[in-house]
């Protein structure tokens, strides 16, 4: 017999063996094709999320993704007509307007002025962060006892929900001032200036997405803050303008004629996510009601803006 045409019953094993591994193989190299384009993974709230994208995206024709940018201009142009409505009509108010599309990519805008102004209470959620990370590095603790008899646990509680400036400032002399700026630096908020409580809206906006995207602190200490966010008070400024099906979280500062609201706005399950941050200067006005209006009438057209609000 010819020997090259000749199989040991071991030898036929053995190529059966392969051909059933072969025919394995392929059928792991199909599940991948159509199982690993059909995930993506997102990040949301410091939390990795999974979303099925089977649909294959359709095909633009040249005219369509024409007619898809002109209306994104005309989207945006409504907007900016709106905002800039708003700061035209009350020549007396100084506005510095800026919000971040967390779910886009973080991109950013901005209206009215721009710079470091009188940050106030808004400032406080840098504290917060900070110190939170420092809780994390080891250096701090939230059991930690006062001189007042208070825990830190307490007082970083007080400082964001209650805006307690003793909380605020047991923390920041914990901290140190000098450490707090090197903090703000190091996370590019570069308009802080901590001798005189600055800070722009274009940075603190940032300082929002940083901290909702799980960029700053851990899972449970970002969750920590923006539960205190969330119960916040001073809440007549942007919150009466967030529909009850979104989730708003928020920080007031009010110094003098300056009111500051910064936020966070989510719809129900966190698919779309923006920072909003509008900081006023009354210039010796002291309306806070026809303020807050305003206010209002730019948080409603950002959530219009990005489909927040029917």
């Amino acid at each position: 017999m010819n020997q090259s045409y000749y199989y040991s019953p071991r030898r036929q094993n053995k190529v059966r063996s392969r051909r059933r591994f072969a025919k394995f193989f392929s059928y792991l190299i199909i599940l991948a094709v159509i199982i690993i384009p059909a995930i993506t993974l997102l990040k949301i709230n410091g939390r990795t999320v999974y979303a099925n994208i089977t649909n294959s995206p359709k095909v633009l024709t040249p005219a369509q993704l024409e007619a898809q940018r002109e209306q994104a201009a005309t989207k945006l142009a409504t907007l900016s007509s709106s905002v800039n409505s708003v700061i035209n009509n009350n020549p007396a108010i100084d506005f510095e307007v800026s919000s971040v599309d967390i779910t886009g990519g973080d991109k950013q805008l901005t209206y009215g002025q721009t710079g470091p102004v009188t940050a106030a209470s808004v400032s406080k959620i840098l504290t917060a962060t900070d110190f939170l990370q420092e809780v994390e590095l080891g250096k701090q603790s939230l059991t930690q006892i006062f001189d007042d008899g208070d825990s830190a646990s307490y007082a970083l509680q007080q400082m964001i929900v209650a805006s307690d400036d003793d909380a605020w400032e047991d923390l920041n002399n914990q901290l140190t001032y000098p450490q707090i700026q090197d903090y703000a630096n190091r996370i590019g908020v570069n308009s802080f200036q901590w001798q005189n409580n600055t800070l722009s809206a274009y940075d603190t906006a940032n300082l929002l997405a940083k901290l909702f995207e799980g960029k700053l602190l851990n899972i449970d200490h970002t969750n920590l803050l923006l539960g205190y966010l969330k119960q916040a008070n001073y809440r007549q400024f942007i919150v009466p303008a967030v529909p009850s099906y979104d989730t708003v979280y928020h920080k007031i500062g009010e110094e003098d004629d300056n009111v500051n609201d910064a936020a966070i706005i989510t719809n129900q399950n966190q698919s779309q996510a923006i920072t909003l941050a509008i900081f006023t200067n009354g210039n010796g006005e002291y309306e806070w009601p026809e303020r807050a209006v305003m206010m209002q009438q730019i948080t409603t057209a950002f959530l219009t803006y990005y489909g927040l609000i029917s």
